[in-house]
């Protein structure tokens, strides 16, 4: 796959670089084609031009072209004209497009006679052109057909043209298909509303056959570099863009309806391995058969994309959380027994994967109810012990120190949204009395606050057993070289300078609970066990000290 699409880029270009060494003969036969209605001495040169235009083409092996030419030297005068125009469409198609690819056009048009025109205006190799008479039959086609263009007739027999526009790009399936507008009035507050709500181009009638052929050229290529801004480049799922468009638009129906709707994510956990024991292309091929798994449980109407690149995502109209995590646990359980992922077991990798789910409120966007389903997240480590594959989760705690309350406000907002549950305190010695009854997983402290400074904590912390190993992040105003030594002699693992990126942060957060994680065996994801030692240490505040003797 990876092969044909460099091949192709490569032809594509060659092609567009050949055309463009022509652009002398092509400007030259333009000019002298426009001038023949006034001067029909000038098809001496245009037929000149096109001898000359012959000889370059067949020294570039452009077949296509040398062939346009000839036939242009043997046209009729009458015909002289149309010859040159449908020649530098042609051209035009291949500058851009390299060798003519299959397109649909959906042509919305209620007179026969202007269809019928239209259809011979844009008539070519590879160019599929479909004609619906009213909104209802474009509907329909645009419901049950791919479709890369659509020329829109403002006047329908049964819906206003505009309408229909409107609808398309409210709708993520059509919201991306490029629409040139045929117009039968040159009102220039019709124009502005029609590109206002969604149109690429206003032509009006009776179009211009060169106008319209150009046009088609300019969308089909336009709705190319479309697709691919919300599509991932190597499995053709929508990508972030595209599925957060399908959410929303999902979001707005389901809410108005008052039906259920779920997002899920899979995390490809073993994808970093596959890649750096086998090499990029196995990779490749690990993520093709996952998500060619995951697409086909799925239902016609839920829509799987990559989130990241070893994160899928799902948008699930009209299924509960219960019902993904059921479909996702059969799903991945398949898969994992299947023969098809045979060939990175052999190469000795233990092939993982791990999901979650979550019911969608009317207030959230993707990218929280991704955060909630990874919180929910379960694992699927074992084929050979299928009844205990599903593990219980346990949202990483995060002990935040810091009296700036624009700062914690802010780190707790992009904590919470992260998957993590955090505990804070403006005051030091407050942040210890709680951790001598209490858990964490990772702490962040700030070096600067009352009670006990953020260095006193530190030796604290790490003087209690069950926090020797626990990550502990310092925030600092002060950016001494004696200040940081101290913080890492005391056991800090980490060590940041105010301002800082809160993105930044998160990232040193995920790294570091991944890499406790992988020391333990599971990062943050604990079997049922693990979490009850954990809720026993969350328990009553008369038993800490009884609780942290048994720790």
């Amino acid at each position: 796959l990876r092969t044909g699409l460099t091949s192709t880029t490569q032809m594509q270009i060659s092609i567009a670089q050949q055309v463009e060494a022509l652009s002398a003969h092509l400007e030259g036969l333009e000019r002298a084609a426009d001038a023949l209605p006034e001067h029909p001495e000038a098809g001496t040169s245009v037929r000149r031009i096109a001898r000359s235009l012959e000889a370059a083409a067949a020294t570039a092996g452009l077949m296509e072209i040398e062939a346009g030419a000839v036939a242009i030297q043997s046209a009729a005068d009458v015909d002289l004209a149309r010859s040159v125009t449908d020649f530098l469409v042609r051209v035009e198609e291949l500058r851009y497009d390299g060798p003519a690819e299959e397109v649909t056009v959906l042509i919305v048009e209620d007179n026969r006679t202007v269809s019928t025109a239209t259809e011979a205006y844009l008539k070519a190799a590879g160019r599929e052109l479909i004609v619906a008479e009213s909104a209802l039959e474009a509907s329909s086609i645009l419901d049950s057909r791919k479709i890369d263009v659509v020329i829109l007739d403002l006047i329908l027999p049964d819906r206003d043209g505009r309408d229909v526009l409107v609808s398309m790009r409210e709708k993520a399936s059509t919201s991306i298909i490029p629409v040139i507008v045929l117009s039968s009035t040159e009102n220039p507050v019709v124009r502005a509303e029609c590109l206002a709500v969604g149109a690429d181009e206003f032509i009006v009638k009776p179009a211009d056959p060169k106008s319209l052929r150009s046009a088609i050229v300019r969308q089909i290529r336009s709705g190319r570099i479309r697709r691919d801004a919300v599509r991932d480049g190597l499995t053709g799922l929508a990508n972030r863009a595209g599925l957060t468009a399908y959410f929303n638009e999902q979001r707005r129906e389901t809410t108005a309806a008052k039906r259920p709707l779920s997002v899920a994510v899979v995390t490809l956990d073993s994808l970093a391995e596959v890649t750096m024991k086998m090499g990029r292309d196995a990779g490749d091929r690990f993520v093709l058969e996952a998500c060619a798994a995951l697409h086909q449980a799925i239902g016609a109407r839920d829509r799987l994309g990559r989130w990241e690149k070893e994160k899928l995502a799902a948008v699930l109209p009209d299924s509960s959380a219960e019902d993904c995590i059921a479909l996702l646990n059969g799903t991945i359980g398949e898969l994992l027994t299947d023969s098809t992922l045979e060939e990175f077991s052999v190469a000795g990798i233990e092939v993982e994967f791990s999901a979650g789910a979550t019911i969608v409120d009317d207030k959230q966007d993707l990218r929280d109810a991704i955060s909630v389903a990874e919180r929910s997240i379960y694992d699927k480590r074992s084929v050979d012990e299928p009844g205990e594959g599903d593990l219980l989760v346990y949202a990483p705690r995060v002990l935040l120190v810091e009296d700036d309350q624009v700062t914690a406000t802010l780190l707790h907002h992009r904590l919470v949204r992260d998957g993590h549950e955090v505990v804070a305190f403006p005051d030091g010695s407050e942040a210890l009395d709680w951790a001598e009854r209490e858990i964490f997983d990772i702490a962040v402290l700030d070096v600067k606050v009352p009670g006990m400074d953020g260095f006193e904590l530190l030796a604290r912390l790490r003087a209690i057993p069950r926090f020797a190993d626990v990550p502990i992040i310092m925030l600092s105003g002060m950016g001494s070289e004696a200040d940081v030594i101290r913080g890492l002699e005391l056991g800090a693992d980490d060590y940041m300078l105010k301002p800082f990126s809160p993105t930044e942060l998160l990232a040193r957060v995920r790294r570091l609970l991944n890499a406790r994680g992988s020391k333990e065996g599971a990062a943050s994801v604990l079997s049922p066990q693990q979490h009850s030692i954990k809720e026993d240490m969350r328990s009553d505040v008369d038993d800490g000290p009884a609780r942290k003797a048994g720790a």
